[in-house]
């Protein structure tokens, strides 16, 4: 498969299996079928590198993380971007949903994890913290929901109660930035 022009940061599959999302320093992400690794389309609207990408449980949404600031939320079937969060004050560089698809966490080099309410057509902020004391280069659900997970290039993971942002373990002196 080749269609991007420039270093790429992020792969995600699908749900069901179907399609992969690629996202790259060119600003694009693309979708391809997972079959045949055709391209299906590219979807295009970040200003700057797309560092993150991820589906939703449903797999009918796309979420994409980037340097301009901004988490951008795709309708998949037909590529058109539903709503912009523009919050962030440096760049993102993860986002999850939540298992229900009902939330998504995003974070990155402002050090803050920021968890948005989702509805059709936009997300409203709900909660958000200085969760680490370098860049968060990653965030992921548990599946349960219960519990968010956090890792940052301060050589930390952290674990949190994902209804409060509650620090419930931090592991420290990890040997390096712990990327995933």
């Amino acid at each position: 498969m080749s269609g991007h022009k420039d270093a790429i940061y992020s792969l995600a599959i699908s749900p069901d299996g179907k399609l992969i999302a690629s996202s790259s320093y060119d600003k694009l992400i693309k979708l391809w079928d997972a079959a045949t690794g055709n391209e299906l389309r590219t979807l295009q609207d970040h200003i700057d590198a797309v560092f993150a990408v991820t589906f939703s449980p449903d797999g009918k949404r796309l979420a994409s993380a980037a340097q301009d600031r901004t988490v951008k939320v795709w309708d998949v079937a037909s590529g058109q971007r539903l709503f912009t969060l523009s919050e962030a004050l440096d760049a993102v560089t993860t986002v999850a949903f939540s298992p229900s698809g009902g939330q998504l966490a995003a974070a990155g080099a402002d050090k803050l994890i920021r968890i948005y309410n989702l509805a059709e057509k936009s997300g409203s902020l709900t909660q958000s913290m200085i969760a680490h004391e370098d860049t968060i280069l990653g965030v992921a659900y548990v599946p349960d929901g219960k519990t968010l997970i956090s890792t940052s290039a301060d050589r930390t993971i952290r674990i949190w109660d994902a209804s409060t942002l509650t620090a419930v373990r931090t592991l420290e002196n990890q040997p390096d930035w712990v990327e995933a």
